[in-house]
């Protein structure tokens, strides 16, 4: 019986923001390289991790349909950006996308969705296909997806051991102790996201964990803020229920290894084994 393949799927603003953060100090000939770099680089890294043969790179799709339901989605933290870090992430884009044209790599964006729904979609919908689905993302909505018992949270590297953090469905019980589907989107619900999505005032995670774990707390709490948490309880849900149910998944072909180190040559980045072994994965 033929193996199945390990899919990577990279939430890539969210790779961008952290990468043009941590190399911001790189550039070549006036031009911004440091999230090119942190990206192609880190990425590679995380196939070799994984051992993952198929990498796809998600992207948002503004404007948002949660943002129909509620105009402050993913909107008040945007006010309050670095506009150097913005313009930065901004080029990390245009590089990181003519990258992947150049080179074979899949990008995937659906106008009015966001990576974690294509995420989710892939969980859904074609979780047979896989031994592993790896989302490369620290965005906490994720965990909701920890029904599948074959889902992984690639997380960012452990200073101390140098090793990736890769949150495992046990992981996230014995954090949580919180049914994923529904336990943990109501307790995000009661609480708030990091999507400015705004919860319960003075309610954070652990109170609102608490909560739903009791159904004595969980009643007294909706009798009081039920129509915040029924507000919230869509929005957070993995994926939207307008995303398509028979959307096509993008297909790997073997990366062009010429192409990446030409492409990564005109930036004065010179490939490391990391990068060259990881890219390598992609199509075997």
């Amino acid at each position: 019986m033929k193996a199945r393949p390990t899919i990577l799927l990279v939430d890539l603003s969210n790779q961008l923001w952290r990468m043009s953060h941590v190399f911001s100090k790189l550039s070549h000939d006036g031009e911004f390289t440091g999230a090119l770099y942190g990206v192609v680089r880190c990425v590679a890294q995380a196939m070799l991790h994984v051992r993952a043969t198929r990498l796809v790179l998600c992207l948002d799709r503004r404007p948002y349909l949660r943002s129909i339901a509620y105009p402050d989605y993913k909107q008040l933290s945007r006010k309050d950006v670095d506009e150097e870090l913005r313009a930065k992430v901004q080029v990390g884009m245009g590089q990181v996308l003519k990258l992947a044209a150049a080179v074979g790599i899949p990008t995937w964006g659906v106008p009015g969705f966001e990576s974690d729904d294509l995420v989710a979609h892939v969980v859904a919908a074609e979780r047979n296909r896989y031994d592993l689905v790896v989302a490369m993302s620290n965005d906490s909505d994720l965990g909701q997806l920890f029904w599948h018992p074959r889902f992984r949270l690639y997380r960012k590297m452990d200073k101390n051991t140098e090793q990736p953090i890769i949150t495992t469905p046990d992981d996230f019980a014995k954090e949580w102790d919180l049914e994923p589907r529904d336990e943990y989107v109501r307790a995000l619900a009661y609480s708030g996201t990091h999507n400015d999505l705004a919860g319960v005032h003075g309610i954070g995670p652990k109170k609102s964990a608490d909560a739903v774990r009791s159904p004595a707390k969980w009643a007294a709490a909706m009798c009081v803020h039920g129509d915040i948490i029924r507000r919230n309880i869509p929005l957070i849900q993995l994926p939207h229920p307008e995303l398509p149910k028979d959307l096509p998944v993008p297909r790997n072909t073997r990366i062009n290894r010429n192409e990446l180190i030409r492409f990564l040559g005109h930036y004065a980045i010179k490939p490391d084994s990391v990068i060259i072994d990881g890219m390598d994965m992609v199509g075997t």
